[in-house]
């Protein structure tokens, strides 16, 4: 039985929503268009709508390295990908003080190695 569009755009949807949700839930979160498509499974097509949408949306913005990032987050100088220029290496830093949270600085280096370096 064949898909029809209106299967479609509700799977489109349902990627917009989960992608949203993981930008969310990781506000530092940068990916390229490959690793987009790596983490989420996605064949080339469906991963380069449901980016244009996010972006459309003005939920996601391209960066000029080509990575996707939420558009509410600064662009900082210095991100993940290169050594601190204090040595900080490994301190912790709070997500949500006010619950409690933390997340260990280097964290990114996990869903790096899940993802790809994708250069």
């Amino acid at each position: 039985m064949a898909a029809t569009s209106l299967d479609l755009e509700g799977m489109m949807t349902d990627w917009c929503h989960l992608i949203r949700a993981e930008y969310r839930e990781m506000p530092g979160l940068r990916l390229t268009e490959p690793q987009v498509r790596r983490l989420w499974n996605l064949d080339a097509i469906t991963c380069e709508q449901v980016l244009e949408r996010l972006v459309l949306a003005k939920v996601l913005r391209r960066t000029n390295t080509g990575a996707y990032m939420r558009v509410d987050i600064p662009i900082r100088e210095h991100t993940g990908d290169s050594p601190r220029p204090d040595g900080r290496e490994g301190q912790e830093l709070s997500i949500r003080p006010e619950l409690g949270q933390r997340a260990t600085r280097g964290a990114g280096r996990e869903l790096r190695r899940a993802v790809g370096s994708g250069r």
